[in-house]
């Protein structure tokens, strides 16, 4: 969710689940980032890739209309931040 599930907000979701939680997997997500715009100017969505080595799993959420772009976007994440999931 863009503009919510950032860093801080992860950690304070991450803290909650651990403490209360025995069952299930937590599967942190980051903010949605437009793949158009990360090819474009990939420093300026950067921030929406900022986490911290102890959010395992972690997904990156990409989005946008242009199939191309997804998949280099994605490739390029991939490559850059081996962490992702």
């Amino acid at each position: 969710m863009d503009g919510i599930t950032d860093l801080p907000y992860r950690t304070i979701v991450k803290k909650i689940f651990d403490t209360y939680n025995t069952d299930h997997k937590l599967r942190l997500r980051t903010e949605f980032m437009n793949s158009d715009g990360y090819m474009t100017n990939p420093a300026k969505l950067i921030k929406h890739l900022i986490h911290h080595n102890q959010e395992t799993p972690l997904y990156a959420q990409i989005y946008g209309g242009n199939p191309d772009t997804l998949i280099k976007t994605a490739q390029d994440i991939e490559r850059k931040y081996p962490s992702f999931a």
